[in-house]
């Protein structure tokens, strides 16, 4: 919840790098292996979030424009949501090893990351939005326009809440909210 992030990072005061971690998150041994490597090439760094049935439920993500949708939003008057797609590397695969190598990204989940001080006392806080939450992509997309690098690692935690959600009917409706 980006309304409690604020809140707790209001009160440690931006004074040293900080882990975010969602309440139904449970690391796994070897979760910060090669932390201090990480920290000398990126500012924000995101982990491999596992499914208790071991599939993935994240490996970073990215966002895609659609142009498309762009003129048919144009012409047909939609609401601007439909004008880009929120990606999320991994979902719902079996973990094969297949995104077991770091690499840079635009997007990791706050579920679980790691946010080095500097960020936060360039960007303050999280964005709070109604309706369904992308508000680490924005974080993310806020962090890159600063200059900061944001970093996906294999290192691996369980993701207990997400795999209970069956409900993404009407995603569309929920993310529209944040943008009318």
């Amino acid at each position: 919840c980006p309304e409690a992030i604020n809140i707790g990072l209001r009160k440690v005061g931006y004074k040293h790098d900080d882990v975010l971690m969602d309440d139904d998150i449970r690391v796994l041994p070897g979760w910060l292996d090669n932390i201090e490597e990480y920290k000398k090439i990126a500012d924000i760094i995101g982990f491999k979030l596992l499914f208790p049935n071991g599939k993935i439920a994240h490996a970073g993500g990215f966002v895609t424009f659609d142009p498309i949708r762009k003129i048919c939003g144009l012409l047909f008057k939609k609401p601007t949501y439909q004008l880009f797609s929120i990606n999320v590397i991994g979902y719902n695969e079996k973990d094969k090893g297949q995104y077991d190598k770091i690499k840079f990204l635009p997007h990791v989940t706050t579920s679980l990351i790691y946010i080095k001080k500097e960020v936060f006392q360039k960007i303050k806080k999280m964005s709070v939005w109604k309706g369904h939450q992308f508000e680490d992509v924005d974080f993310g997309f806020r962090a890159l326009e600063k200059g900061f690098k944001i970093l996906y690692t294999p290192n691996k935690a369980i993701h207990l809440l997400t795999a209970t959600k069956k409900d993404f009917n009407n995603i569309n409706k929920k993310a529209e909210i944040n943008y009318l």
